[in-house]
């Protein structure tokens, strides 16, 4: 019985570490990973084509309102565990989004309806995740109206 038992526990032990091999060789697909952390923004002013992120127990926050795409369209791979994504877009671009979630929560406000406007591609794959991508209006100067005199 403890021969058996024993066995039992090396075939678990040896399944758990092919399960961890395989899950890291996964992650070092992606561009960045993350655990336990956050990042706040990239720092290239421009947006590369291809981009991806894995994050666990972590948060990301991008505001790309600053930065030029390369070409026509960008696509930037999302893989989320327990974590948050958090994306401002000019309001010139049309974000579409592809991807599998999992008792997550994913919010689009974008609102470019132009065809002809460069495009955001984001692939996710979320579990226990939030996605949230947004616009900021732009801020309009402010004048003093002078003309109202007491």
């Amino acid at each position: 019985m403890k021969k058996t038992f024993k066995l039992l526990w090396l075939a678990f032990l040896g399944w758990l570490g092919f399960q961890l091999i395989k899950g890291f060789k996964f992650l070092s697909t992606f561009g960045k990973v993350l655990c336990f952390g956050a990042i706040s923004a990239p720092i290239e002013k421009k947006l590369l084509p291809h981009s991806s992120y894995a994050l666990l127990f972590s948060a990301l926050e991008f505001d790309l309102n600053n930065h030029k795409m390369i070409g026509e369209q960008a696509t930037i791979k999302l893989f989320g565990r327990f974590s948050a994504f958090d994306l401002v877009v000019p309001e010139n671009w049309k974000v579409e989004l592809s991807g599998t979630s999992d008792k997550s929560d994913i919010a689009n406000d974008s609102t470019c309806v132009d065809e002809s406007a460069p495009r955001l591609f984001i692939e996710h794959d979320l579990k226990f995740s939030a996605l949230n991508i947004h616009v900021e209006p732009k801020a309009e100067p402010q004048v003093d109206d002078f003309s109202k005199t007491e």
